[in-house]
């Protein structure tokens, strides 16, 4: 229906022509005809340029139709009308016309018809010279004045070249030039000019054209794009970091839904958002913004883009709150980093995040030499002071706990990241060749040290003190064995073994011949941190130990045979050392002294545990909120959980040594 109206339409206009200029006038004459009035009116020096001004977009308007009748009926080559504006310049001319303005409105109408001619054209038009040297030069004069009632139109201009060079990235060769200053793509340049526009609709369009220009496949583009692209980008993020305020509790960075759109370009942020939810909402929408760039573009401009993130945001803003005295600062900057990390997909936007933490020599540099890549990760070094991760491990036992909260919650998102040079860095730097695997048990002697280590365990929950029979249909054990089987496997997938892969940046070296096979493993700074806090279990708040059981718990699941024959074992001739056991025991003797003293703590525990699952009525004791009573339903929980673990790992240890001792029979057979 629609196509029959356009070609009525179309077959209107031709039956209005012949009655104007006469039937036997062609096409072509038309078309001349039509131009020789616009010349007529340029030349005139017409005084009345209202009147004028519409005789041209008329006439522009009907060469364009004409353009457009000739090609659906020619289809190989250019037709006479298309040969007459690519002889006599006709773009250009319009072009230069345009620049003064007059008649008055004439850049408006040069402008739409440039636009309407990208996008009504099907033919390759821009690789005629006539007609990219028109357009190059339409789009020097693009966003000279980001005020000017034409911003728009020259914003729609725009996006018709954006969208011609993303179905042909070669067209892209026409508006890259090279001067004094470098190299430079036009059409980016012009945006980069517009984006600072009132009109939020406008700078909207320009930015998401940004997007598509970063999107090009072409060397050329993202090297020219890479000098200014990425300063702006990484501005709007160290804008809006800067001005969260400090009151900004950790929960709306945790549950502010953002993402890049035209809601937070139209600026939702108020003087009265005392919690800063709108510079937190516009700076994960813009963080957003820069993880699309980096997906979307070419290593070149994805390295521009994270080294200004990196700089501007990372080193210029958080890691300056962190090093504030003000609680506030360290809070807010650990929970947006925590975020950040949890949000982003992108593998090399991540990495700089991630090594802005771990990396002891600094934040990652970019190399000198050769085409710009993160440098690789070196050997693991030592903690050294005034370093992110030293910060950071340090605040994991800050007496401020929403601070310690903050903190661990950031390591907990960290190791669980697929990247096995987090517990590398963390962890198993400090375990090189400190420890021998245990020799090699029979099935019998596997299920024996099993069935010892989890009853160890167990005990460490005085009698009378367990309280998860309390709550009628509180799932046992079986949960906690579902989720340390995944948690187990995960570890394995990520290659966080004792012999790492060649591909990971850090590697365990094996042990030499003249190592001593008794010699400590040293805990390290993180994993000492972690111990410290759980040392202190019955004292602190409920929040802070279920983030602190579930650290220690993914520790507990890295298969290393420092994790099992020293940090999880509970042999009681290696007391001399520190290990998670004899933490557990000293916090269980604790608290069987406590509940001497207190009987009715079991009737506490059971009041207690049913309130935390949500069971609270009116009929039942009330229980203040204490950190010993929560403290020690953590503590039961914590016990079960690293039973599974345990378990979890030795019959998955079992199960791959029969398959392997099974193998070449099976091959023999």
């Amino acid at each position: 229906m629609l196509s029959k109206l356009t070609a009525f339409l179309q077959q209107a206009a031709e039956i209005t022509s012949q009655i104007v200029l006469g039937p036997g006038v062609s096409r072509t004459d038309e078309f001349q005809d039509h131009w020789k009035s616009i010349t007529d009116i340029i030349t005139s020096n017409h005084k009345d340029a209202k009147e004028p001004g519409y005789r041209v977009e008329d006439s522009l308007k009907r060469m364009l139709e004409l353009l457009q009748a000739e090609e659906r009926e020619k289809s190989d080559g250019m037709g006479p009308c298309l040969e007459f504006v690519l002889q006599h310049k006709l773009l250009d001319t319009l072009q230069t016309v345009g620049q003064n303005n007059y008649p008055e409105g004439m850049r408006l109408h040069v402008m739409t018809f440039f636009t309407q001619l990208l996008e009504g054209i099907e033919q390759p038009l821009l690789p005629h010279i006539s007609i990219h040297q028109a357009m190059q030069k339409e789009v020097l004069s693009c966003g000279l004045n980001p005020s000017s009632p034409i911003t728009a139109a020259e914003m729609v201009f725009l996006r018709a070249l954006c969208l011609k060079m993303q179905s042909k990235t070669c067209l892209a060769d026409f508006f890259i030039i090279e001067n004094d200053s470098g190299k430079h793509f036009l059409v980016a340049d012009a945006l980069l000019r517009i984006v600072i526009s009132q009109d939020n609709s406008v700078a909207e369009k320009a930015y998401e054209c940004l997007l598509t220009c970063a999107s090009l496949q072409y060397n050329e583009v993202a090297k020219a794009m890479a000098s200014r692209f990425p300063l702006l980008v990484a501005s709007k993020l160290q804008y809006h970091a800067q001005l969260i305020p400090t009151s900004c509790p950790p929960s709306v960075v945790f549950t502010c839904q953002a993402g890049w759109g035209a809601e937070r370009l139209r600026g939702d942020i108020h003087t009265s958002d005392s919690c800063g939810l709108g510079h937190v909402g516009a700076f994960f929408s813009w963080l957003d913004y820069c993880e699309r760039v980096v997906n979307s573009g070419l290593t070149v401009l994805a390295v521009a883009v994270c080294s200004s993130v990196l700089e501007q945001v990372l080193v210029s803003v958080l890691r300056t709150k962190l090093f504030k005295p003000h609680e506030g600062d360290i809070i807010l900057a650990t929970a947006v980093l925590t975020r950040c990390i949890q949000s982003i997909k992108s593998e090399l936007l991540l990495k700089v995040f991630v090594t802005f933490v771990l990396c002891e020599a600094g934040p990652p540099m970019l190399c000198e030499a050769g085409p710009p890549m993160l440098c690789e990760a070196g050997p693991p070094m030592h903690p050294t002071p005034h370093t992110v991760l030293t910060k950071l491990v340090s605040l994991c036992d800050h007496p401020n706990d929403e601070v310690c909260l903050t903190t661990l919650q950031l390591f907990d998102v960290l190791t669980t990241l697929p990247q096995p040079e987090v517990m590398q860095t963390l962890l198993l730097q400090y375990w090189r060749g400190s420890i021998r695997p245990p020799p090699p048990l029979d099935t019998q002697g596997v299920r024996k040290e099993l069935e010892q280590t989890i009853e160890s365990y167990l005990t460490l929950v005085p009698p009378g003190l367990a309280s998860c029979g309390s709550v009628h249909g509180e799932t046992d054990i079986e949960q906690y064995l579902i989720e340390a089987h995944r948690q187990v496997a995960l570890c394995k997938s990520l290659g966080v073994l004792w012999m790492c892969d060649s591909s990971s940046t850090i590697s365990a070296a094996p042990l030499s011949h003249d190592q001593s096979c008794d010699k400590g493993a040293e805990e390290g700074v993180f994993l000492s941190a972690l111990l410290n806090k759980l040392e202190r279990l019955l004292d602190q708040p409920y929040d802070v130990n279920l983030v602190l059981t579930s650290l220690l718990a993914t520790v507990a699941s890295i298969s290393h045979p420092a994790i099992d024959s020293w940090l999880l074992a509970t042999d009681q001739s290696q007391q001399h050392e520190r290990n998670m056991f004899s933490v557990l025991k000293r916090v269980s003797c604790d608290l069987q002294t406590y509940a001497e003293r207190n009987p009715v703590l079991p009737v506490n525990l059971q009041e207690a545990r049913r309130r935390l699952v949500g069971m609270e009525t009116s009929d039942l004791l009330s229980v203040p909120h204490n950190a010993l009573v929560e403290g020690t339903i953590v503590l039961e929980e914590f016990v079960k959980e690293l039973c599974a673990i345990i378990f979890a790992k030795r019959t998955s240890e079992m199960f791959t040594a029969t398959y392997a001792a099974s193998e070449p029979s099976a091959e023999a057979t």
